[in-house]
């Protein structure tokens, strides 16, 4: 009898140890995966932050792209004068 209960202990003993070890392992998956996310979820917040751009940089540099456009048309119109003044002349 007293050697039938202690296999049952045993027996009872192996299996919470299987049994917490089993969990074990699934919660040591689930923190990877976690990790994991974790890992990604900061690469995506690292490249936000370096490609952002604030609003008043964006208006900075648009200001600058239109003064350059202004110019460039200035030319371009003074290029082209003398052209049509010749043909309102014929």
């Amino acid at each position: 009898m007293v050697e039938a209960l202690i296999s049952a202990g045993l027996a009872v003993i192996t299996g919470i140890i299987a049994l917490n070890n089993r969990v074990n392992g699934r919660i040591d998956q689930a923190n990877h995966r976690i990790s994991q996310v974790d890992r990604r979820i900061d690469a995506l917040e690292l490249g936000v932050v370096r490609d952002f751009v604030p609003k008043r940089e964006l208006t900075e540099a648009i200001a600058k792209m239109e003064m350059h456009m202004i110019r460039i048309e200035d030319k371009l119109d003074a290029m082209l004068r003398p052209i049509s003044r010749k043909d309102d002349d014929d």
